[in-house]
């Protein structure tokens, strides 16, 4: 039995496959070693290597020739238009009378005389002036003054003088140990102690035992009244000096009035100087209503405060003017009561920002 089995048309690779894929291969190898080759090779890769300096140079020598050109249009023109504003009556000059045929002849021989040129002037080397002979001279050895030193004279014995023997100094005799004898033997007896003495004790004093006093606890005094949460206080000596220092600022009175319009409660804020003399504001909600106010300190110790009429920028209303009558009550509070339009009401003031 035949053992290979011929295949189908169907299932038969076209004849072309079997050197399509090599030659596809080959293809795409060179490719690769070619965009290698262009990427790590300098100057093969024509948009990152850029121009160069002699690209550079070559392009300003063409810009520079191109200006030239320009220049030397520009002067030829101007030549043309200056030579057509020139008058064209003018007529070329001619000879008057030929040259004599002998004048020709000399004039096509005549060679001009060309002058020789100077030699030039030898330079004298002048000789350089010999050197005098000096006559040799011995040197002379340089003299070096050594210090004079004055040696004793010996003074000759005198011989009728008697002699003087000095004593002779003679050194003490120290007695060696003997080896053969105990060192222990040799040293000073110990030195006996001092006999033990108990120190001193004071006798002890008993101090009398004081008794203290029991302690007893101050009156409670009530403190004076001092407002800290900002509400308005007349100091004790604004009756005398009539100093308005304590008011200057902004203060909130709450009248405790209702406003029969909005039934919003009527707040207003005056703001004063130094000198008592300020504005008047009353806080509504439909809009800003202005007004004059001043303050003065009466001779009974009282704070009045003139608050004039507050006129509104909407619907033609206002606020009539009113007294403020502020007293310190027996609590050290101060009070303060209002009166306008014939209506009274207590107006409480705080300082703006409490």
């Amino acid at each position: 039995m035949n053992p290979y089995t011929p295949q189908d048309d169907e299932h038969r690779r076209p004849g072309y496959m079997f050197w399509f894929f090599p030659a596809l291969l080959g293809f795409f190898f060179t490719l690769a070693i070619a965009l290698i080759l262009l990427w790590y090779v300098p100057g093969w890769w024509p948009w990152e290597s850029g121009p160069t300096e002699e690209d550079q140079a070559l392009l300003a020598e063409r810009h520079r020739e191109a200006d030239l050109r320009t220049e030397l249009a520009l002067l030829n023109e101007d030549l043309t238009q200056r030579l057509a504003s020139c008058p064209a009556d003018l007529e070329p000059l001619a000879l008057n009378d030929p040259l004599p045929p002998e004048h020709v002849e000399y004039a096509e021989n005549f060679v001009p005389e060309i002058p020789p040129e100077p030699e030039p002037e030898p330079i004298i080397e002048e000789p350089y002036p010999e050197v005098a002979e000096l006559p040799e001279e011995p040197l002379e050895e340089p003299v070096i003054d050594e210090p004079v030193i004055d040696e004793p004279v010996m003074e000759e014995p005198d011989i009728d003088e008697p002699i003087v023997e000095e004593p002779i100094e003679e050194e003490p005799i120290i007695d060696e140990p003997d080896p053969d004898e105990d060192f222990m033997d040799n040293l000073d007896p110990p030195l006996e102690e001092p006999p033990y003495e108990e120190p001193y004790e004071e006798p002890m004093v008993e101090e009398p035992i004081v008794e203290e006093p029991p302690y007893e606890e101050p009156p409670y005094e009530e403190p004076a009244y001092e407002p800290d949460n900002g509400e308005l206080d007349i100091p004790d000596d604004a009756e005398e000096t009539g100093n308005l220092d304590f008011l200057e600022g902004c203060w909130i009175s709450e009248t405790g009035l209702t406003n029969r319009d909005t039934g919003q409660p009527v707040t207003v804020r005056y703001c004063f100087d130094a000198y008592g003399n300020g504005s008047r504001e009353v806080l509504d909600m439909r809009g800003p209503c202005y007004g004059g106010a001043y303050a003065q300190m009466q001779p009974d110790g009282s704070l009045v405060i003139h608050a004039g009429d507050a006129g509104c920028s909407f619907g033609g209303v206002s606020y009539v003017d009113g007294l403020i009558t502020c007293v310190e009550g027996a609590d050290g509070k101060t009070h303060c009561n209002g009166q306008g339009g014939g209506v009274n009401w207590n107006s409480h003031f705080t300082r703006q920002g409490y």
